[in-house]
């Protein structure tokens, strides 16, 4: 495992989200807005 799985675990397991973004809303910075907001 890489450390940024530890990563991961860390934030859900103190109340985090994990948001996996498919890739066109990645691609568009108004999109990924939305998609945060």
């Amino acid at each position: 495992f890489d450390f940024s799985v530890w990563e991961i675990w860390g934030a859900l397991l103190h109340g985090g989200r994990l948001l996996i973004v498919p890739q066109l809303i990645s691609r568009s910075p108004e999109d990924c807005y939305n998609l945060l907001c």
